[in-house]
Parts: structure tokens; sequence; C-alpha cells
């Protein structure tokens, strides 16, 4: 009878543990799902209040769209906007070609360099090889002609055969010896041949101060064309500007102004910027650019605070417009 009891005692004390358990584990998940219902009302209350915002500013833009003259300055607003990200696109795209362009030519240059390289080694190897496997034949074959000549031999003269066993083993052990040193010098040769070219290291500091000059140069090119009625210095306020903010005068003005605008993202659209073009505003650069230290490829900005509106031509008029400080058509996402 106390076995019976202690084992109901067990049986009890085991099941009021897994009740625990088991209440340990309900709270645990009603813990993580109060967790999650938390997380939801707060993305929630975010998206209303966002969607509150967006509410708000759409009525904010019927109102101001209902005046004729707020309209006007809102849609110039948006032209500005536009220029400078159609300005952008261009000269990010023309980054990444010439980037891409340079990392080919190094890339070039690295696989000649690698080439000759092994070339010139496999050329170094060629004599020894032949000389190895010239000895090596030439060896085999004494060997063999003395193997002949003993076996040729009559028994009584066995002192001769053992001089000419024993010098026959002297050119097997010479062979041996050429043969690992042949089958070294081939294994050699096969690696050479085998070897990978290793990876491009990408652009060196000079690949990237090139690029970053032709870059800067379309940035000064761009501001060139857009330079009329001030429509550079306009588009760049405009990404700083709310729209409900925008005013550029009167509505002759700003008509004005949207036609300048139009022409000038126009002229950024239909601007072609092949390296050669820009060649002279490149030498005026590199003229001029001044580096903090040598492995940077960024030059410092007061060194280029003016530039010449036409590079190619001596006396030129000096455009103030720093388009390194001033980060212009989001110039410095394209350095690189």
């Amino acid at each position: 009878m106390p076995s019976r009891a202690q084992d109901t005692d067990g049986a009890g004390d085991e099941r009021l543990l897994q009740l625990y358990w088991n209440r340990a584990a309900v709270k645990q998940e009603l813990a993580a799902l109060r967790r999650e219902r938390d997380g939801l009302v707060a993305r929630l209350r975010e998206q209303e209040s966002g969607q509150a915002r967006h509410e708000q500013r759409l009525h904010t833009l019927e109102s101001l769209l209902a005046d004729e003259e707020r309209a006007a300055c809102i849609i110039l607003h948006c032209q500005l906007r536009e220029l400078w990200r159609e300005a952008a696109a261009r000269l990010s795209r023309f980054a990444a070609e010439l980037a891409e362009r340079q990392t080919q030519r190094t890339r070039e240059r690295q696989r000649r360099s690698f080439e000759d390289d092994r070339a010139r080694q496999l050329g170094a190897l060629a004599g020894p090889l032949a000389e190895l496997h010239a000895e090596v034949s030439d060896l085999g074959e004494r060997e063999l002609a003395l193997e002949r000549l003993v076996s040729d031999m009559p028994f009584w003269r066995w002192r001769r055969r053992r001089r000419l066993r024993v010098e026959r083993l002297a050119l097997s052990a010479e062979r041996e010896a050429r043969a690992s040193e042949l089958s070294a010098h081939a294994e050699r040769a096969r690696a050479l041949r085998e070897m990978p070219m290793p990876a491009c290291p990408g652009l060196s500091v000079e690949g990237r101060r090139l690029v970053n000059l032709a870059v800067i140069g379309l940035a000064q090119e761009l501001a060139v064309v857009c330079e009329g009625q001030g429509i550079a210095g306009l588009a760049r306020a405009a990404m700083m500007q709310a729209m409900e903010d925008a005013d550029y005068g009167s509505r002759s003005e700003v008509q004005a102004l949207a036609q300048a605008a139009a022409r000038c993202r126009s002229r950024v659209v239909a601007l072609d910027p092949p390296t050669m073009k820009l060649k002279p505003r490149m030498e005026w650069l590199r003229s001029q650019v001044e580096y903090r230290r040598e492995d940077e490829s960024v030059p410092l900005a007061q060194s280029i605070e003016h530039f010449p509106r036409d590079a190619g031509q001596a006396g030129s008029s000096l455009l103030k417009i720093n388009v390194l400080a001033e980060d212009y058509w989001e110039l410095h996402a394209a350095l690189r």
C-alpha cells in the first residue's frame, strides 16, 4: 500500500509540473501575441498619421492650384525639380559609363601584363626543359646500350660485366635525377599555363581622378547650359524648398522662367558629353584642382570656385558656381 501511495503522489507531482510548464508556455505565447498586437497598432497609427499628412498636403495643394498665379509657381517649381533630376540622371549615367570604360582599360592592361609576364617565365623555362629532356633521353639510350652490352657478353667476363653493371646503375640514378628535375620543370610550366589571371584591382587613384575630372567637367557644362535667367540656381533651390513655399514673382516672370526652364531641359537632354568634347574643360581643371592627399581622388572644392563658360576659348568669362561645393546635379553621388 505505501508503494501505491507513493506512485500516486509521484504521478500527481508530474501532472502538476506538466501543468506548470503548459501555463508558462501559454503565458509566453500570450506575451508574444500582445507584442505583435502592439506592433500592429503602432504601424496602424503610423499609417493613419501618414495618411492624414498626405491628405493635408493634398488639401494644401488643391487650395494652391485654385489660385492661377500660385498654380503657375507650382508648375514652374515642378519643372525646375524635373530639370534637376534629368541633369542628375545624365551625370550619373555618364559617370557610370566612364568608370566602366576606365575599368575595362585597366583590366585589359592587367591582362596584357599578366600574359607577357607568363610568356616571359615560360620562355625562361623552355631552354632548361629542352636541355633536361635531351639529357634524360641521352642517358636512357646510354643505359640501354650498356644493358645490351652486358647481356651479350660471355659469362666468363664476369669482372667486366660487374663493372658495366655498376656503370649502368650510376647512369640509371643520374637519369632518374634528371627525370625528376624535368618533371618539376614541366609541372611548373603547366602551373604557369593554367594560372588564372588575378582579379581586377579596380580603378587606381589616377583612374578615379580622371573619371572625377570628366564628371566635374560635365557638371560645369550642365551649369553653363542652365545658366540663362539663373535657372541652374533656381533648380537647386527648388530641390530644397517645399512646394507651398515656391514663389517666383509675377505671372509674367513665372511664364518667362517656365519657358527658360523648358529650353534648359531640352538642352540637357540633347547634350552630348563624350570625353573628347570635355577635353578642354578637363585640361583647365587639371591646371586648377588641388587634392588634400595623394591617395584622394576628389579635389578640394575651394580650388575650383569659378570656371570659364567656354574652357576652349582664351579669356572666356567666368561663371561663379562651385558645382562641387554646392553639390550641383547630385555630383557627390556620381564621384568615384
